[in-house]
């Protein structure tokens, strides 16, 4: 079949087919940049927001924790309480870089999973915060204290820093998931 037709025509024919395999190609490639650009789209604005927030909530947990055994080692020096209120402080300073972040986590979609494990984060998170809350309450009375009222409030302090450790450790799991999921 080939031979009988001319030279002219088998060169327009495998013209033909370089040019319908080039407009495969160009579409493929035109499909991969639109899905590459969605998925960075996606990326740029949900994912690294997500991943960010989630962080800032991870460091200002942890900062929190640092300050309250900040806090609880003071208690072996119960006259020198000049630092329990720049903690208390800077535990307030935290809580609202960290409920800034908590905002605009929540605003950003989740995926199914993702809502999941949040939903259950943030019952931990409140379990903790409430506690947590509840140290600052205390190491807020210190300062005001009369010596023997301190070591009283220093022990006090340290026992809900001790019961706190579990919910500590329970919602920094959850938040490490979240962060893995994002």
């Amino acid at each position: 079949m080939l031979s009988t037709l001319t030279v002219r025509t088998k060169i327009l024919a495998l013209l033909a087919v370089a040019l319908l395999a080039l407009a495969v190609v160009v579409a493929i490639a035109f499909n991969g940049l639109k899905t590459d650009g969605a998925m960075l789209d996606d990326l740029g604005k949900n994912r690294m927001p997500s991943v960010r927030s989630l962080m800032v909530i991870n460091e200002g947990q942890t900062a929190l924790r640092s300050s309250s055994r900040y806090i609880d080692a003071m208690g072996m020096f119960p006259d020198d309480v000049n630092d329990v209120a720049t903690e208390v402080k800077r535990k307030q300073d935290i809580w609202s870089t960290v409920d800034a972040a908590w905002k605009l986590y929540e605003s950003l979609p989740q995926e199914p999973e993702e809502a999941t494990v949040w939903k259950t984060f943030v019952k931990q998170w409140d379990t903790w915060k409430t506690r947590d809350l509840a140290i600052n309450e205390i190491a807020a009375q210190i300062p005001r204290a009369d010596a023997a009222k301190r070591r009283e409030l220093f022990a006090l302090l340290h026992k809900t820093l001790q019961e706190n450790r579990a919910a500590f450790h329970a919602a920094e799991e959850s938040l490490n998931k979240l962060v893995a999921l994002n």
